[in-house]
């Protein structure tokens, strides 16, 4: 992340950043079709595999990939932001920052839904098999794929950063509550394609971040990201996995295997208020120090 906000310009960021989902999403279909063809033959079989891939990927980014930052812009390392509360204790000082960041934990929370309960709550709910269960999940990488690879771009040069995240939240905030109420299997199919337009959030929200920042506070931010994301994802899976539990044991006060995504489409609503909380703060800071 921090390599592609150092070679593309500001106003290209979103686009480029919605480029790097759209990889994650074709890793998210490919993965674990080659895991599952690769684990019939040893159960480690997949380990040596993704160990191998690994290795490649540091040869290349070694060997292959030239410096992003010519010299004179580097940083020397320090010890002390090499950790996830030195990097975040690093943007005190930029509340605009740490204002999207907290967006950003809010919505990896909302998002966390889908790693941490679907393979639970389509069986709850539809009783799918392991194999329509590996279905839904690559038809979701391939929406994502596209509207990160594809659309994101347009959309942010059409309508802006500022603009387009907030259509990935209320994006996310309909399909989680429609997966939370609907009543047949079939639904699934078009809601994960139109859910795919909830991939605009994330590329929005880094632009928006990395804008305004100096190119040698790129790495910096998106180790702050990594901690952010950490975070969340030791918060998200635990709250998560615990309201779908609470709301699908035999004794529950009421039978809803969807409350975990009731709970997600709360959090894309604390990510709308957030943000345009932030935005207006932002706006505000700007009028005044234009005033003499």
């Amino acid at each position: 992340m921090a390599y592609v906000a150092d070679v593309s310009p500001p106003e290209k960021r979103a686009h480029s950043f919605g480029l790097i989902g759209a990889m994650f999403g074709l890793g998210f279909i490919l993965g674990p079709a080659l895991g599952g063809f690769l684990g019939e033959l040893s159960p480690r079989a997949p380990f040596f595999a993704a160990a191998i891939l690994a290795a490649l990927n540091f040869c290349y980014g070694a060997l292959v990939l030239p410096e992003s930052l010519p010299e004179h812009r580097r940083r020397r390392f320090s010890l002390a932001r090499a950790n996830p509360l030195g990097t975040l204790s690093a943007f005190r000082n930029e509340p605009r920052v740490l204002g999207v960041m907290l967006v950003a934990f809010f919505w990896q929370l909302a998002f966390h839904v889908y790693p941490a309960t679907w393979s639970y709550f389509t069986i709850a709910k539809f009783n799918l098999s392991p194999r329509e269960i590996g279905a839904t999940l690559a038809l979701s990488g391939v929406s994502m794929s596209i509207v990160q690879g594809v659309l994101t771009g347009r959309i942010v040069a059409r309508v802006g950063e500022a603009r387009a995240a907030p259509i990935g939240f209320i994006t996310g905030m309909c399909v989680f509550l429609a997966y939370a109420f609907m009543t047949q299997r079939w639904m699934l199919y078009p809601t994960l394609v139109i859910g795919g337009l909830s991939g605009v959030a994330m590329p929005s929200l880094n632009a928006i971040m990395s804008r305004g920042l100096a190119a040698e506070r790129q790495g910096e931010l998106s180790g702050a990201m990594a901690s952010v994301m950490g975070l969340s994802s030791v918060v998200g899976p635990l709250l998560l996995t615990q309201t779908m539990a609470h709301y699908s044991a035999a004794d529950a006060p009421v039978y809803f295997p969807g409350a975990a995504f009731v709970l997600s489409a709360g959090f894309a609503v604390v990510c709308l208020l957030l943000l345009r909380f932030q935005l207006r703060s932002l706006q505000s800071a700007a009028v005044a120090a234009t005033k003499p």
